[in-house]
């Protein structure tokens, strides 16, 4: 039996907010997405019951309000039981902070991004900061170097683009780098693909080789 919904525009004022939600959103929450509202759209449609009331998406709901949305996309859902639907608004809720963060990755995704987009995603620049550093930190803590050095090394033996390993663990660059050197680095690394409008980090890396060698990059 198939169990697909349509989404359809409701007004926010023919639907209510889930007086019994378990769920307490608070003023950060709600700015979060409000930004993630505001940069990306509404990506993903709240689920109402038959009755109009918000069962997964009441922060979404609040957001959209405090923009002063006056329509919102949403599916309507039957429920068989009271029950059923108490569970369902747990489940949408908690399966998702069952997840955890791979940092490294988290890292790579956010690197480069600008103050707006970083705001979008829910992070602060100071936890992106903190997260970013306490990678550094760790990358360079004593006794894990060796592993991470025979690491960098395939990577380079294989000839994986400078993306793979990057995205793979950002500690691979940092193994005789303290944190001071590694950042402007980076910093710098930046500044040379802007400088010469190169827009992935393959294409600023070969075109790096090819002005140190005073070769034609490949293309």
């Amino acid at each position: 039996m198939s169990t697909a919904m349509t989404a359809t525009r409701v007004r926010l004022d023919a639907i209510r907010a889930d007086e019994d939600n378990a769920r307490v959103h608070d003023a950060r929450q709600i700015d979060a997405i409000a930004r993630s509202l505001t940069a990306f759209g509404q990506r993903r449609p709240i689920v109402l019951d038959e009755q109009g009331t918000v069962i997964a998406g009441n922060g979404t709901y609040a957001a959209a309000k405090a923009l002063g949305w006056t329509e919102i996309d949403a599916v309507v859902a039957p429920f068989k039981s009271a029950e059923e639907r108490r569970a369902y608004a747990i489940a949408d809720n908690r399966t998702g902070t069952l997840a955890e963060w791979s940092h490294e990755a988290l890292i790579a995704a956010l690197r480069g991004a600008g103050e707006e987009t970083i705001a979008a995603t829910g992070f602060t620049r100071a936890e992106y900061e903190e997260i970013r550093d306490a990678l550094l930190a760790q990358a360079n803590t004593p006794g894990e170097s060796e592993a991470h050095q025979s690491g960098y090394k395939r990577a380079q033996s294989a000839n994986e683009g400078y993306d793979a390993y990057m995205a793979s663990t950002e500690r691979n660059i940092v193994l005789e780098y303290p944190m001071p050197r590694y950042l402007a680095m980076i910093d710098a690394w930046v500044a040379y693909r802007s400088i010469h409008g190169l827009e992935g980090n393959n294409e600023a890396l070969l075109h790096l080789l090819a002005t140190a060698t005073g070769t034609e990059a490949p293309r």
